[in-house]
């Protein structure tokens, strides 16, 4: 569909993000004023409980055919109980992009600016992104950057001026499982894509299967005799559903209050989601998010003091200096382990994971740093010799994911 364009320049609101080439944009008020041409729904939420705690790992529709010049947006729908749908729309090479990477900051990691940064354009506020080149990288960035509370949900816009040809995107945090794709058809192909509305039905199906499959995990909780007695009890940190088409996700601990353990009992968590801690004891919304001005070349200065703050929301950072770009990475607290002695949980004993990445993904999102042979952990345990009750928390989503083991009195 061809654009009428309009002589007038709306001024950004909003500055780019990171210091990476970028994308052609087109001012709002230089489009159709009818709004965009196609809907696409990144992440969804439980049509049965708006409010509840899965996420879904996917793009409703994940094909979309559209003409050259046509303009899609994607929406971020919010679940309001601060499990945010935590989703980008990356267009770039997958295989070229990483996930985190060791950084200047000690101690730490940092996410890819490219891919988990806004390129400057798409968002509210912003210039509608252009994208004319296969090659081109354009990410939406992460809801921390668009978030407009809850219940609400966050655009972002762009315009598909590409050849005939199919074009693939993905979300910077779960590839590959969550991929979509853009097929430019010549403008006399008439389009029948579906809308998000059309995927209740099937979202609906896989959330009851995706129950029934986690209330299983939680049901039998797995305890293994091993060599000397050990007595070695298995939980789920986070699980992501084998229901076809749609991957759900829950995050949370299964089961979030396992049956009452013995004396010297050690409990074994096995990475089931993509990203999570285990932290004892429990602590909402520790410091885990670090965002520093990031200088990467040597002759306009040395790195920023990191800002430290929760949710990536810092008073005073919302801008670097000339030459520096904002950064976002861990903490110490979020990136490493800080183990007890022997693993050995008492009360009030701070015993704390660091982020696990689960197993069965790819170098891309695991190597720390990529390509590095060092992975993140994937399994985490402790050993509880003293009765009482401990709860842990996962401080990456310390609003609602936690957990207690209760260890049984002695008589």
């Amino acid at each position: 569909m061809k654009r009428v364009l309009l002589a007038v320049v709306v001024t950004a609101l909003l500055a780019p993000t990171h210091a990476v080439s970028a994308p052609l944009v087109e001012p709002r008020a230089a489009v159709q004023a009818d709004g965009p041409d196609h809907l696409v729904h990144a992440g969804t939420v439980d049509p049965t409980d708006p409010t509840g705690i899965y996420q879904y790992e996917a793009y409703f529709p994940r094909q979309l055919s559209v003409h050259k010049g046509d303009w899609v947006r994607w929406e971020f729908p919010d679940q309001g109980n601060g499990a945010v749908a935590f989703h980008t729309v990356t267009f770039g090479n997958p295989d070229e992009i990483t996930y985190a990477r060791g950084d200047e900051v000690p101690g730490t990691l940092a996410f890819d600016e490219e891919s988990f940064f806004s390129s400057g354009c798409g968002r509210t506020g912003l210039p509608v992104c252009r994208i004319s080149s296969p090659g081109q990288v354009v990410s939406s960035g992460t809801p921390i950057l668009h978030n407009s509370g809850p219940g609400k949900v966050h655009p972002f816009d762009a315009i598909v001026d590409l050849p005939q040809g199919t074009y693939s995107y993905f979300c910077a945090l779960h590839h590959p499982l969550m991929q979509g794709t853009i097929q430019v058809v010549d403008d006399d192909v008439a389009l029948n894509n579906r809308k998000p509305q059309d995927f209740v039905a099937e979202i609906t199906a896989a959330t009851v299967e995706a129950k029934k499959q986690f209330a299983e995990i939680s049901d039998k909780p797995k305890l293994e005799i091993e060599e000397g007695g050990r007595r070695v009890w298995t939980i789920a940190a986070g699980a992501r559903s084998n229901t076809t088409g749609i991957p759900v996700v829950a995050e949370e601990f299964l089961p979030s209050a396992a049956r009452p353990i013995e004396p010297g009992d050690t409990v074994r968590w096995v990475m089931g989601g993509t990203a999570h801690t285990v932290t004892f004891p429990e602590a909402r919304g520790p410091a885990h998010i670090t965002l520093n001005c990031e200088f990467d070349g040597a002759a306009t200065g040395a790195p920023g003091v990191p800002g430290i703050g929760v949710g990536g929301i810092v008073p005073g950072m919302s801008a670097c200096p000339p030459g520096g770009s904002i950064e976002m990475g861990m903490t110490e607290l979020g990136a490493n382990q800080q183990r007890a002695p022997n693993d050995v949980v008492a009360p009030g004993t701070f015993h704390n994971s660091g982020i696990m990445i689960g197993g069965n993904l790819p170098e891309r999102m695991r190597g720390r740093p990529p390509g590095s042979g060092t992975h993140f952990p994937s399994e985490f345990e402790a050993t509880f010799p003293y009765p009482g009750t401990y709860t842990y928390r996962c401080i990456i989503h310390a609003g609602f994911m936690g957990g207690t083991i209760t260890v049984k009195g002695v008589g």
